[in-house]
């Protein structure tokens, strides 16, 4: 199969790509009679390539047929000129994606797919996402039981985000398909996904799964490590998993080390081998951000049974033959044996592995009851062919900015009240010794305010003063985690750094005082988001002042002011997680 470059300006899914010409040397026709074949004919060959019996390999044929086919000549599948809807599923924007897990004990092939719907909107799609997941109840008995504990939270009528909900499949000899489902943490906003995350994990009995996240995969914050899946085994066994997936944005081979530490059966050092053997010893990865998943399931009391470390190895890698190499070496070196991976990725090309990048997106690596299992994710291509030396679907633009307010904006979007700590006071409405230790270190921050609600909290500061004797140890030395935090990143001899980071505690902390009045139950009972604008109407000049003085030092300095403001919110958010750590269980 030749390649051929496109003559006309690239569109939205032809950036850094060249389109796959059919035989007869004419573009292919993107239309489901030809798509269907193409997909079930790859299928099976993945089937047989990892020694999948030929009963198994129909019962998965016929089941992608059955997923696929009633929602396969929308337009939003066949990719007409007229869609408007962009699926996030796979690099090239085809609504599949397939994969292979290879283990010792047992190989797997595996679909994610998004159902189509008429109307390129979220809602069209959210309603033929929930329509497959009932009919996936009914034909295939998928238990939906854990699923609707939570479906309020990720699937509301008026959600938001890039998608609604996808569904997987699993095929492996001897057991009949299996499924699960991916919802969107932001489904709520942006800043409500931390939230939505720990409430989904409290609803299924994980109460301490969230401490465990915020110290090992999210551990940076929620601007560097973003929440993006949540999933769930549609199946009612006890080892049924719930994992949460967090993308690691400019992220180390070290971060993604202390990522994967959360699981029992965690080796040092192996996470930091197979991102610096995937990423090709790259120090920092910035052309696209990495993934680690947490699988917890009933029997761990909140620790995850396993992590898996994703990889987008397309970015680092020139083509995909490179990325052959880079596996079969990594395989190799670490004692296993590579001709499964070989004899799999032969089956599934459809074209020369150098005349192009992304057939192999990702590689995802995790160690279950000492049994190492390598994941290999691979692009249909079905779009496009992403040419050698692109990088397919980078996210280097996560901290783009062209100005110090869209700096602070950005730090806004997280604001401290919607921490789980602090939604958890606002829902239990008990714990006073850490409430008590929140208001003194939001207090801390804004000592010179004359904000009503900072007063108030200061009355009732006061007048609780014996919650102070019922700290143990640990948590009185955790009065002043807000004033250290600012304290680093103040004291820098980086003016713009400084400026920016002293204007983002205080705005964040008087969004914050304002929430905590209401918790203490004074006369303050109008909340305001953290929002830049309001703040400044507050009419407090020196921040004024010092958002004019920042916005005139212009692009120049914008490192700094991203330094200052995202560094200071980023130790805030720690903070917070550290108190919710002490709270009482």
């Amino acid at each position: 199969m030749r390649l051929k470059t496109p003559s006309t300006a690239p569109g939205p899914l032809q950036t850094a790509a060249v389109d796959v010409e059919g035989v007869d040397g004419k573009p292919p026709r993107r239309t489901a009679s030809v798509l269907v074949p193409r997909l079930v004919a790859r299928l099976s060959r993945l089937c047989a390539a990892t020694g999948l019996s030929s009963e198994s390999a129909a019962v998965a044929e016929r089941v992608l047929r059955d997923l696929i086919v009633p929602w396969s000549r929308v337009e939003t599948f066949v990719q007409t000129p007229h869609t408007s809807w962009v699926s996030d599923i796979s690099d090239d924007n085809t609504p599949i994606e397939m994969s292979v897990t290879l283990s010792p004990i047992g190989n797997e092939v595996r679909i994610l797919f998004e159902p189509q719907a008429e109307a390129g909107t979220l809602q069209a799609h959210r309603e033929a996402a929930l329509r497959m997941h009932a009919e996936l109840e009914r034909d295939y008995a998928a238990s939906l039981d854990r699923f609707r504990l939570i479906q309020d939270l990720f699937v509301p009528p008026d959600m938001q985000g890039p998608f609604a909900l996808w569904s997987a499949v699993a095929f492996a000899e001897g057991k009949p398909p299996s499924f699960k489902a991916y919802f969107n943490p932001q489904a709520q906003g942006i800043g409500s996904a931390v939230t939505l995350v720990e409430e989904a994990l409290r609803r299924l009995g994980l109460h301490g799964a969230w401490a465990h996240l915020a110290a090992t995969l999210a551990r940076r914050g929620p601007h560097y490590d973003e929440l993006k899946y949540f999933a769930l085994d549609l199946s009612a066994s006890e080892h049924a998993r719930v994992k949460v997936y967090v993308r690691h944005h400019e992220a180390t081979a070290e971060d993604l080390e202390v990522a994967a530490s959360a699981a029992p059966d965690f080796i040092p050092g192996e996470a930091r081998e197979f991102a610096r053997a995937m990423g090709g010893g790259t120090p920092r990865f910035t052309e696209r951000a990495t993934f680690t998943c947490a699988a917890f399931t009933g029997n761990d009391e909140g620790r995850p049974a396993a992590t898996t470390q994703y990889f987008p190895v397309c970015a680092y890698a020139g083509d995909d033959l490179e990325v052959e190499e880079r596996v079969a070496g990594y395989l190799r070196a670490n004692g296993m044996d590579d001709t499964p991976y070989r004899k799999m990725l032969s089956a599934f090309a459809d074209r020369p592995l150098d005349a192009g990048v992304g057939m192999q997106s990702w590689v995802a690596f995790r160690r279950l009851h000492g049994v190492p299992r390598l994941t290999v994710y691979l692009g249909t291509e079905t779009r496009c062919v992403f040419a050698p030396g692109s990088v397919p679907a980078g996210t280097r633009d996560h901290m783009a900015f062209d100005s110090a307010k869209g700096v602070l904006e950005c730090a806004a979007r997280y604001e401290l009240s919607e921490h789980p700590l602090v939604r958890g006071l606002t829902r239990a409405g008990a714990a006073r010794a850490i409430l008590w230790l929140l208001v003194c270190n939001t207090l801390e921050l804004l000592s010179s305010t004359t904000d009503a609600s900072a007063q108030r909290l200061a009355t009732w500061l006061a007048d609780h003063a014996a919650h102070e004797r019922e700290l143990d140890p640990s948590q009185s030395a955790c009065k002043h985690l807000f004033a250290e935090a600012l304290d680093e990143l103040q004291t820098s001899a980086d003016s713009a750094q400084a400026s920016a980071a002293l204007m983002t505690a205080r705005a964040a902390a008087k969004s914050l005082a304002k929430t905590l009045a209401e918790l203490v139950e004074t006369e303050e009972t109008s909340s305001v988001a953290f929002s830049l604008d309001a703040i400044l109407k507050d009419g407090v000049d020196a921040e004024a002042s010092r958002l004019e003085e920042l916005e005139r030092l212009g692009q120049t300095r914008l490192r700094s002011i991203v330094r200052g403001a995202l560094g200071v919110h980023q130790r805030l958010w720690v903070a917070l997680d550290r108190l919710y750590a002490l709270r009482p269980a």
